[in-house]
């Protein structure tokens, strides 16, 4: 297993998450991203769906906003989605801080 990978696996994994949503809603981690064998072969989900995550980035990727991936995909919250991106993004700044 790639050592980023590794590390982002265990990267705060039990830190409460903000949303940038206006309700300001706390979600944990664990509410925001599901690794279950049973589901997909243990490729990383958002929690409570069959969605991966892999697929919120290509969508981003291909020019789609944020909004037209949650109509493609209406189990998935925009708390979570919000989540999700910021936890990538303090994963990503984190290493970009280490590496320096």
């Amino acid at each position: 297993m790639n050592s980023d990978i590794q590390s982002f696996s265990s990267f705060r994994y039990n830190r409460i998450y903000t949303s940038n949503d206006k309700e300001g809603i706390h979600m944990n981690i664990n509410q925001i991203i599901e690794r279950d064998p049973e589901k997909l072969s243990g490729i990383p989900v958002f929690y409570g769906t069959r969605v991966p995550i892999k697929n919120l980035f290509d969508c981003l990727e291909a020019g789609e906003n944020l909004d037209e991936f949650l109509d493609q995909f209406p189990t998935v919250s925009r708390q979570q989605a919000s989540g999700v991106l910021e936890i990538y993004r303090e994963w990503l700044l984190t290493q970009h801080e280490t590496a320096a």
